[in-house]
């Protein structure tokens, strides 16, 4: 039950990023959409979609930084989260004495 709960504070402090994203892109892209409306709950998910894929990639690439990878969107990720602890495991380990 503590996970759960735990998961349930994530979504709750996260939920006002999300709801902000959907605003703003419903607002700037307003005639690309024409008269779709992107959600809260939609950019949620597109996020983890996306994360999920890019530790899957970097999970294939492995450690001593095998094959490239060639989903498109990996660069492009990488260099945004690409050093953040909580996707770098070394990093992780070295600041949290692990």
């Amino acid at each position: 039950m503590g996970n759960e709960t735990c998961r349930f504070e994530e979504v709750q402090r996260n939920s006002h990023v999300y709801s902000d994203m959907a605003q703003y892109i419903n607002c700037e892209y307003k005639e690309i959409l024409n008269s779709r409306t992107i959600t809260a709950a939609e950019i949620k998910i597109k996020i983890n979609n996306l994360t999920q894929r890019y530790r899957a990639e970097k999970k294939a690439i492995g450690p001593s930084g095998g094959a490239p990878s060639s989903w498109k969107y990996f660069e492009s990720i990488n260099k945004i989260v690409g050093s953040l602890p909580f996707l770098n495991r070394r990093i992780y380990v070295s600041s949290t004495g692990s």
